[in-house]
């Protein structure tokens, strides 16, 4: 008799979510709650919130309504497409996080700007073909979908060459202020963590939808999931840490991804030197 994997893989993926949320709630609460409002505020809210009640209801569903196998096709495949889309969903809030640090980077430029809409709406459109085609696709009783499809491998190519573009975008500017400026070394970095991040993803989850001739939701949607909700957060929260730091500190450094970007260098004699300004409403 087959073993249902998927309320474990549902409940590992949960409780990792959970235990982040408790390590990260009082960051939370002084650099996203104490803030005013703004659109990256917006942003990590939703990757937090949004990613705990998505995985909160698939494990409950999958404890319910899909916890007889086998489960009915029909209700496979709106669980597949839902599990698709949060995660989709989620991935776009970490990509719009680390695109208003490339453009900010960029003094707020207009080619800048059309390039990462463009490539956004790009994944857009694709997944929403993906969500579409996934409907003619036969699922067996466990809700895997059944036979080799190469969307999934199409899809990983795609995201993988996007952040491959957008981190090279922030490599090139790791110059700006002689690479001394705490904010662009931040951005460089964790930049790379991402970009890596994704790599790895998509390097697991595409050669293992191809594994026994079966593409496996919980595992290649809801494990990413939990990670970009993750990742999001800690992007945001690093970011507005270090502006009250440096606030803090009296340090003329300051990168503010809320309402106001600012890149500025002061060298030790008093003289600017360099000084970059953006802002985002």
């Amino acid at each position: 008799m087959a073993v249902d994997f998927r309320p474990y893989s549902s409940l590992a993926s949960l409780i990792v979510l959970l235990l982040e949320y408790i390590l990260t709630c009082p960051s939370e609460y002084r650099y996203v709650w104490k803030t005013p409002r703004s659109n990256v505020k917006f942003i990590y809210l939703f990757s937090r919130y949004f990613g705990l009640i998505s995985q909160c209801t698939d494990f409950l569903l999958l404890m319910t309504a899909k916890s007889r196998v086998p489960v009915e096709a029909s209700i496979c495949k709106a669980w597949f497409v839902s599990l698709f889309l949060c995660c989709s969903i989620l991935l776009r809030a970490l990509d719009t996080v680390i695109m208003l640090r490339v453009y900010a980077l960029y003094n707020q430029s207009r080619t800048i700007a059309f390039v990462l809409i463009f490539i956004s709406f790009l994944h857009l459109g694709y997944s929403g073909v993906i969500s579409a085609q996934s409907y003619a696709h036969d699922f067996d009783g466990f809700c895997n979908m059944k036979g080799r499809h190469h969307e999934g491998a199409y899809m990983g190519a795609m995201v993988s060459a996007m952040h491959i573009f957008v981190w090279a975008l922030a490599f090139s500017k790791r110059h700006i202020a002689f690479g001394q400026a705490p904010v662009v070394r931040m951005v460089v970095r964790e930049g790379g963590w991402m970009f890596a991040l994704i790599i790895a993803i998509m390097g697991i989850t595409v050669p293992f939808s191809y594994v026994n001739n079966a593409v496996r939701g919980h595992i290649i949607f809801v494990w990413p999931s939990s990670l970009f909700s993750i990742a999001a957060c800690r992007l945001i929260i690093s970011m507005q840490k270090l502006k009250v730091e440096n606030i803090g500190s009296g340090m003329a450094s300051e990168f503010e991804l809320t309402t106001d970007i600012t890149v500025s260098i002061i060298n030790v004699d008093g003289d600017l030197t360099m000084e970059r300004n953006t802002c985002i409403k």
